[in-house]
Order: C-alpha cells, then structure tokens, then sequence
C-alpha cells in the first residue's frame, strides 16, 4: 500500500494522481533550472592573475597539451599550471612584441610558439628554430609525430633540420591555394581554401565543407575530444552562420541563432556550447535550446581566447587574468522534490539493504530506488504523513516510520503492505521523535510528549521492540526525563540515551547520568553517537554549544568553532563505519576524522547550510537540509591535495626577523587571501588561523631556528602537512669573545663598586637628599623654558623659565597649543616636523624658531623636542633656549661676510691691476729691449744669452697675465658675466680638449657687483669639477633671465655622485667647494639645486637676484 489505501475510491485516486503529476513535474523543472543555474555556483570559479604566478593578466592564448596541462600566453610571457600556481618559462622579450602571437600544442608536453618566427619549448625553456628564410611564414602548427606544419606563401611546408620541405601530401589541394592553417584545442589541423575547409585525418585531406571557389572569412573553427566542430563564417552572405560538423554522420549542418558578430565560441565533449560576441552578450547551447547567463557574461569581459579542457572544465582567457569554471565538478548532488515547501524539509534518511533511499520529509515519504525512479507516499490509510521524524529498518527489512509531530505510534511497511502500531496506550500525547536499531537488531522507539516542553505534558520514555512486542524505558526504569530524543550503543554494548533534561547510560543493570553539575553545558541533548572508541558524541542543537565529548573516562569536553567545527548549532552526529565523525549544523557538514576537522559549506558547493540527519555511505554522504530538500556530497572529490606553501627567505635584521609566506590552493579552489594559515616557531605553540601571511620576530634569540606553516584547505585542516625553513640568528654584539670578556671584567668592576657603594651607602642618603633638593630648585629656577605637550599639541606643563621667555603664565599656556607661540610662518613647519618624528630617531627634533610673546614681541629660540610618556599618555617635552642676541648677532656676521667678500674683490682687482700695469708693462718693456738687442748683437755667445732671457721674459710674461686672470678676468668687469663666462669655456677647451656649449641669453640684464661676481666663480667652480672629478667628455652651459632672477644651467655627462654628500661636508672633504657655493648663494638671496647620482651625469642649476630698471636689486 503506497499513497491510498482503496483504490477504488475515486477521488482519492485522482488526488493521488494530482500529487504525483504534480511532485514529478517539479523534479524535472527542477533539474532544468539547475542545469541553467549552474554558472551561478561561485564555488566552481576560480580567478588567477599575477598573484597566481602568471606573468601578466592580459593572456593572449590558452591551450591544453597532451598532457593535460594548461599553458597560457600573455603579453609578458608563456606559463604553465602545475595545479596550485602559474610556472613562467624563460623567453626572449622580443619574442612577445607580437600580439598575433600564438602558442599550440606539440607532442607530448611541449608547445610551440608562432610569433613571425618559430619557437618549441616545455617546461624549463623554449629554443628558436632558426630558418633562413622566415619573411613569408603566416603560422606554423604541430601536424603529428615530430611535424611541424608551417604555412609559406599560399602553401604548406614541414619543417625538417630547421628546413622548410613542401608537403607532398594533397599539393593539388593545397599548393598556391592555402588561406590560413589552424590546430584546434582538440589537436586537430584544419585547412581554409577558397575550395572549401579541409581537415587532417589519417595522414591526408578531407573535405568538411565545400565553398565552390569563394573564401570563407573570417573562419573560425572549434572542436570538442569528439571531432565534433563548429565553423563561424560570416562571408560570402549564403554561408554565413555557425555550422556544426557531425563526424559520425558525416555532415555539416546550420545551426539555429544569431551568428553574427561571434567572436569566441568553445564547445564541450557534452555538446554544449559557448558563443561569445563581439557585443559583449554570451549565449550558451545545452541540447536544442539557447539561453543567457548574467555570470558567464561579466566573466568574459575583454575575453581574449575561451575553450573547454578535456575534462569539461571551461577555461576564459581574458585582459583581467584567467577565469576557471570547474563545470566537471560533480563533489555535491542535489535532490530536490519539489518547489520549497515542507516536502524540501527532510528530517531522516536511510538506506534500506535493498539499496534504496528513504527519506522522511514534513509533507511525506520519498523511496529513492537505485535505478532512479521515485516514489512518494503522502497518506498510509488515509492517515497525511506530515511531520515525518522516523525511519529505521529492522532485522528483517521491513521499513518503520515515526513521527514528533503529527500522527501517533508508528508504521511498518513490509514489503507489500503498511501495518500501524500504537506501542503506547496513549494516542493523543504520545508521539515518537526517532527510530534508532541497537546491535542486536532491536529497534528503539524515542518518545516525546505532542505538548513539549508544558507542565502538564506526560513523556513516555523509550521503547524497545525485539520483534514480539514493546518494553518501556522510562523514568521509573532509570531514565532522568521521558522525553528522550537520541539513541546510540557503545562498543562495549552500554545503552545510551539523549534526553531533555541531560545523558544517561545504562551498563550491566547500573545507570549513571551527566547533567550540567557533570560538565554538560546545556541538560537539553537532541542528537547522539558512539564511535568504535567509546568515545560518546552530541550536540545541543540550538543552543549553540558545540559538539559535546564524554571520553572512555567519563570527561566532557567540548568542541567549537575556534577548535575547528564548522558551526556550534549542532543537529546531527553520525560514526561510520570508517570511525569517521560526522555532524550536522546551522552553518553547514563537519567531520572529525583522528583529530582533523573538515568543513563542508556553501563555499565548497552546499546549496543550503542549514542540515539536519546525516546518511554516511561508503563513498557518498548524504545529508537532509530544513527547507532545500537533500544533498549528496562525494567524498572522493572532497579528498584533495593540501595547499601549496611557499616560504619567502626570512629576513634577519641584528635581532629582528621578517617572515612571509604564500599559499596556493588546489585548482584554485581557494583565492591566496582567503586560505587560513598558522605558524609555529621551532618548540612552541601554534598561533591561531589566520588570513595573513606574515610574521614579525622582534628580540629573536640568537641561533639556528626552524619556522613551521601549515594551511586550512577548503575542506580540512591539513596537520603535518605543511612547509618549513631555517634561519639562523646571529648572537648580539655583547656576545662575540672580546665584548664578553670586556664584560666579564666590566662585571667584576660592578661587583667591587657595588660593595663600596653599599659600604658608603648610609653616609651618601643624607648627601642624596640634599642633591636632590638642590637639583629641584635648580630644575624649577632654570633659565631654560621646559614645556610639555599631548599629542594635540596642547601644553599640559611648563615651568618658570617658560613663563619668562613668553611673558604668559603657566595658568594660560595650559589653555593653548605649542603651536600658538610660533610666528605664523613658522607654525607649518614645526606641525611638518613633528610629524615625520619617531620613537625610532634617537636624537631629538632640534631647530630654530620665531615666536611671540604676550606683548607681540618678537624672539627666536633654539628648541629641543623629543617624545615622552607623561602620567601615563605618550606626550612631547621640548626644551628652549632664547637665541635672539646670537640670530642678531649671525646676521651682523653675514653682513660683514659680505664685506669681506667684496674687500677680497677689490683686493683681487688691485693685485691684478698692479700685475697687469706694473709688472706686465715691465716685463713686456724688458722683452722689447732684449729683442732690440737681438738685432743687433752679433757675437754668438751674447745672442744665445739674449734668447733664454728672450725665453724667460716671454714665459714670464704669459705666467703673469694667465695669473692676472686667475685673480680678477679684467673681462668679467669690463663686459660682464656672460662675456666672461664665454672667455673662461674657450679658456678650458683649449687646455682640457672637451666639448662645451653655451647658451646666451637673447637680453641683455644688469647684476650687482657681488652677485655678478658669486655667480662667475660659481660657473668656474662647476665647471671644474665636471672635468676634474667627473671626467665629463660634453658639458652643456645656458644662462637666462626670468622673473628678475638669472639663472645658470650647467649639465654634463660625468661619473655624477651622491648629492646627500654636501650637507654632511666635513673639512678636507672634496664637496667642500660645492657647500661653500651654496652658503655664498644663500647671502646673497640666491640658491643652488643639484640633480646627480652616480654614474648619471650632474646638472646644477644656480639662480641670483638681477638689478631691476630702477637698478635695485630683486
């Protein structure tokens, strides 16, 4: 008997006819939508980018070689997937200038790679084929064996010794007449004619589609493992379409759809099919119909190349990286009987040793029989089986089903018909929650009251059936509550019961009960199960506590989230018959296998996380949801390879270590940033799960040190099964011999001191004391002002000499900031300073500031300022010293530098005037007499004294006049600084033999004598060093006048140097001419910026204020 007890009566039977039609047609809507929403399963993509390993995210190309193995081409270079992440293989750069590039598949695990030239390569590198003649080569593509097919001027060639050989197979085919050669991702060659399409089969040509002398473009062809392909032409107009060619029928037929503007298509070994267009819109085929998916559509933006791998996986090669779609996956199983309703909340699940599936829903009883048809059971003697909790089969394979809810006693099916049996007196109350079977074959009855949890509810208890008839267990025989939920019985043959009010046990007539005065967290015990080491395991279902454990001993202890269970709300725990642990929660499955926790949730599949019974078979799991019907979870797929962790090289710094570490998942299953890692360090504990990668070591202990990191997979906690790597850190400075034995003496030092100290230490107190009254008064009555400050700057203390510097009392600097004292130009900077201030600098910030006192006067101060910790905040102490009377005193000391400079001029000009009309003129009178003399004279000894003198006078006079220049260019204060800078590059190409070009200004300008003469020796000094220190072969000068400022440029192309040198200038040091330069600017309103490293050549660009028209200066 199945849905009606009477099939004659009428009504019933068409009702049961309207639930089948009804259930049935559900089931097959059902499983079309399914196959529609299954791009819609996130857990089935995966995403790899450059942080996967692949050289670039803009992939060209994708291909699968023969041995299964992914190989992607990006404009960066060529890489492989070896399951957890992406391998680059050496090439050259020039190789990958080519966008038309593609990469193919070769013999075994090889590629070959066309990009106007011929490459081959696998996994550890690639090697060019060298052709003599390579201009004329369209593609080249791997034929069979060791051929390479290469397509040359309109024809085909193989390519033997690295040269081109005609194909002698099908010349009349193909000599002259060859349009394009393609290997498809199946391995497959194809040909385009303006005969028609060709395919390679059996060593020769064959004919697919014929197009009577017109060429087809752009074709574009794809095939599955089957040979089955698909050919996109869009001209001539009467081709144009998508034609799909059947090897087994040896046709081609038009395929129905829009076939326009197709850009990428793939099609699966299933048949299924999909057409990406230039549009953007993706359509995909499964059988005869068309449909769209808003998912696979946002995966193949800018899609570059797409196709399905032999094992069904889709794979999109796009400008943002790869995106992988695990369309073989079959690791979840949905059983769905109808749209949500109660029939979609299943509450037990068993499987009978016919091998058929029974499941108990809230609306009836699905049998799932092993050749999949199904049969549903909605009433049993007219009686609506609503609510069903129950089902079990006994000893003799006869099916029993219970309910918690709705009718009472339970039903026996026995293979041809259903016998009710009351087992309690009372019909009303008494209802039966579960059917558990002990290991004798009896079946226990659980019973609970239809009045829950009210005062006036009766709980029977359990009862026992051994096939003849039913004996109570109830609180009279030992139970501590009659509303009992759960049954299980222990290796060692102990009963054990689930009640609302805590566990009981009974072994060899003794009862024993745990409560929460035993450890339970809750008394409420909804599920229950023994495994094969006595071990008792349960769950509280909704009071989120955890999967509970009472050991062989008696222990409890619990399990929960932060251990490793998947979610703390537990429904259901079953052993099977491995001593696999399974359990059921609101967050979805878990199992316990020997101490390592697997998670089974929405990410990994799991349509719906809230579960309820649990069905563990040999190598599938079946499990029962609380509204989404059930799933099915195969377990061989669930058992992958744990993560891939990659340790960086530690960085060891004195003391400190940097640790960092990568995590690559399985296929992608898991993205980098979301895979749990922990990390222990040589003995010690393991840190918790976390999500970062890293670990900072401060004050590590000198030595050999091992790290050690394991990963949570999608699925399980991969213990012992990480990576590790050791480091060594060296021991501290105080610990090498000689500071050590320095120490040992030091050490003894202290000893004999601290023995005298301790001697004197009564006579020092009172000295002490006195010292440290004084050091307060001195402190408070110092003349120096001491202020401190909170991070916001405001001043939370400050002492006397603060008050005398600023004239405010500490009553009102308690209510400002440090800043209000500051000048208002001088505020930013001291805000900018602080700022870029750590507790890492050792010296303290020191600068020179203005500020105001009360009355506005002006000061300038000499502060100090580091950071504190006050009265237990972090705070800033400054310390200040008024220096208005030495800034006075620097400026008057600049002005007579001044002074000084321009004596020097004038100084140099005298001497120079004085050599040039003086000492020139006397020289060059001499020089005239002697050559008078010379004319005359006649005696040979007398004239060859003449010449040296001759000689002499003449180097003299140049010496002379070459030093006269040295000390003041006449030319510099006759016709200025341009002329003279003009003078001094001539000068230095005639005695240097280097290129130096100037750049004049097209306006003539006015300088002051200062600056005129700052700028000129300025220029000499720069030149200098390009050619003495910078060995430079071209120097570039240009002079110009912009905004009342000259500026000088002076480029070369020399050794350069490190430009920080000059603000750390010590004496002797050979930047000493370059810092002196730029104090000597600095006076005169003037700067000097320098751009330079070593070996990049030097460009210093020094700029002085010129003399407007009212001839001041600017």
């Amino acid at each position: 008997m199945s849905c009606i007890d009477k099939p004659g009566n009428i009504i019933m039977s068409l009702l049961r006819l309207y639930c089948i039609i009804f259930v049935l047609s559900s089931v097959f809507l059902n499983e079309i939508t399914a196959q529609h929403d299954l791009f819609n399963e996130s857990w089935r993509w995966a995403h790899f980018t450059t942080e996967s390993g692949l050289p670039s995210n803009n992939i060209y190309n994708i291909i699968e070689t023969a041995d299964s193995t992914p190989w992607a081409l990006s404009d960066a270079g060529i890489a492989w997937y070896d399951g957890f992440q992406w391998i680059n293989v050496p090439i050259v750069k020039s190789m990958l200038a080519n966008y038309s590039g593609q990469i193919s598949d070769y013999c075994r695990d090889s590629v070959i790679y066309y990009f106007g030239g011929i490459c081959k390569g696998g996994k550890s590198d690639f090697s060019n084929i060298l052709i003599s003649d390579s201009s004329h080569i369209h593609n080249a593509v791997y034929l069979s064996g060791d051929t390479i097919l290469v397509h040359v001027n309109n024809s085909l060639y193989y390519l033997n010794d690295n040269k081109l050989q005609p194909l002698d197979v099908s010349q009349k085919v193909t000599n002259g007449k060859v349009f394009k050669i393609l290997r498809t991702k199946a391995g497959r060659v194809w040909v385009i004619t303006k005969e028609g399409i060709y395919k390679w089969e059996e060593s020769n040509w064959h004919l697919i589609f014929r197009t009577n002398g017109e060429l087809p473009f752009p074709p574009y062809i794809t095939e599955n493992v089957n040979g089955v392909a698909l050919i996109h032409i869009e001209l001539p107009m009467k081709y144009r379409g998508l034609w799909q060619w059947l090897p087994d029928r040896q046709i081609v037929q038009r395929l129905e759809g829009t076939a326009e503007g197709i850009r990428n298509i793939a099609m699966a070994q299933s048949g299924d099919i999909v057409v990406v267009y230039h549009s953007g819109e993706v359509r995909t085929r499964s059988g005869l119909s068309w449909s769209t998916s808003p998912i696979l559509q946002s995966k193949t933006k800018h899609v570059n190349d797409i196709f399905y791998r032999k094992n069904g996986d889709l794979v999109i090669a796009t400008a943002d990286g790869i995106h992988y779609f695990r369309a073989s996956s079959s690791r979840w199983r949905v059983l769905r009987y109808g749209v949500p309703t109660t029939w979609e909340a299943v509450n037990e699940i068993v499987a009978s040793r016919s091998g058929d599936i029974w499941f108990a829903t809230g609306n009836g009883i699905v049998v799932e029989s092993r050749d999949g048809t199904k049969k549903f059971i909605t009433h049993i003697e007219k009686v609506p089986m609503v609510s069903v909790t129950g089902l079990a089969e006994d000893r003799d394979g006869s099916v029993w089903i219970s309910s918690g809810g709705s009718f009472s006693g339970a039903y026996r099916w026995d293979g041809k018909r259903w016998k009710h049996f009351q087992i309690d007196n009372d019909s009303v109350e008494t209802r039966f929650h579960k059917i558990r079977k002990d290991q004798n074959g009896n079946l226990w009855f659980l019973g609970i009251s239809k009045l829950a949890n009210l005062p006036e509810a009766q709980n029977p208890g359990a009862f026992m059936y051994d096939g003849k008839r039913f004996t109570l267990w109830g609180t009279e025989q030992g139970l501590i509550h009659g509303r009992v939920y759960a049954f299980a019985q222990g290796v060692d043959g102990a009963l054990w019961f689930g009640t609302h009010l805590g566990i009981c046990k009974w072994k060899d007539g003794e009862w024993k009960h745990w409560t929460k005065a035993q450890g339970l967290r809750t008394d409420h015990i909804f599920t229950l199960a023994v495994d094969k080491r006595n071990n008792v395991w349960f769950g509280h279902q909704v009071y989120g506590f955890g999967l509970g454990c009472i050991d062989s001993s008696g222990r409890v202890r619990y399990y929960t989230k932060t251990a490793g269970l998947i979610n703390d709300f537990v429904w259901e725990v079953k052993a099977d018959s491995q001593d696999v642990l399974w359990i059921s929660t609101e967050g979805g499955l878990a199992s316990f296998d020997r101490g390592v926790w697997s998670r089974f949730d929405e990410n990994t599949g799991l349509h719906y996380s809230l579960l309820w019974p649990i069905l563990p078979l040999g190598h599938e799991v079946y499990v029962g949801t609380r509204g989404q019907g059930a799933a099915i979870l195969n377990r061989q797929e669930s058992a992958t390879a744990p993560p891939r962790i990659i340790i960086d090289k530690p960085i060891v710094d004195r003391q400190n270590v940097y640790l960092k570490w990568r995590a690559f998942s399985y296929h992608g299953e898991m993205s980098e940033n979301e895979i749990l890692t922990r990390c222990r360090l040589d003995d010690e504990a393991w840190s918790e799960w976390s999500k970062n990668h890293a670990l900072n070591l401060d004050n590590c202990l000198s030595g050999d040190h091992n790290i050690f990191v394991e990963a949570r997979g999608l699925f399980r906690d991969y213990i012992g099964e990480g990576s590790n790597a050791a480091f060594n850190v060296p021991p501290p400075l105080y610990l090498h011999p000689f500071i050590l034995s320095s120490a040992v003496f030091v050490f003894l030092g202290l000893i004999i001191f601290t023995i005298v100290f301790v001697v004197r230490k009564r006579r020092h107190d009172s000295e002490l004391r006195q010292r440290e009254s004084k050091f307060h008064a001195v402190t408070e009555m110092t003349y120096s002002a001491i202020f401190i400050c909170n991070e916001n700057l405001s001043i939370i203390f400050s002492n006397s000499g603060m008050e005398r510097l600023t004239g405010y009392s500490n009553i009102e600097l308690q209510t400002m900031k440090a800043t209000d004292l500051f000048s208002p130009e001088y505020r930013s900077a001291f805000i900018i300073k602080d700022r870029n201030y750590t507790k890492d600098i050792e010296v303290p910030h020191r600068a020179e500031f203005e500020i105001l006192k009360k009355n506005n006067a002006k000061r300038y101060i000499d502060l100090s300022w580091g950071l504190v910790t006050f009265q237990g905040i972090p705070a800033i102490i400054g310390t200040a010293f008024d220096v208005t009377e030495r800034k006075r005193a620097e400026i008057r000391i600049k002005a007579l530098a001044s002074e000084l400079s321009s004596t020097e001029q004038r100084s140099r000009r005298t001497m120079a005037a004085f050599l040039h009309d003086k000492i020139g003129h006397a020289l060059a009178l001499s020089k005239m007499k002697v050559e008078a003399l010379l004319q005359v004279s006649q005696q040979p000894i007398a004239r060859q004294s003449a010449e040296e003198v001759h000689a002499l006078l003449r180097d003299a006079i140049k010496t002379t006049r070459a030093f006269t220049f040295e000390l003041s260019p006449p030319i510099l204060y006759d016709l200025g600084l341009v002329p003279a800078i003009d003078w001094l590059i001539e000068e230095l190409q005639k005695q240097q033999k280097i290129s130096i070009s100037l750049h004049k200004p097209i306006s003539k300008f006015r300088l002051a004598d200062e600056v005129r003469n700052v700028l000129f020796e300025g220029t000499r000094e720069l030149l200098i060093n390009s050619v003495k220190h910078g060995r430079a072969k071209v120097i570039d000068v240009s002079i110009a006048r912009q905004d009342s400022m000259v500026t000088i440029v002076v480029r070369d192309d020399g050794a350069g140097f490190d430009v920080s040198r000059i603000d750390q200038v010590q004496t002797g040091h050979k930047s000493f001419g370059l810092y002196n330069l730029k104090e000597r600017l600095k006076d005169i309103n003037g700067r000097m910026e320098i751009e330079s490293s070593p070996n990049a050549g030097t460009t210093v660009r020094l700029q002085a204020p010129s003399i407007n028209q009212e001839g001041t200066s600017q």
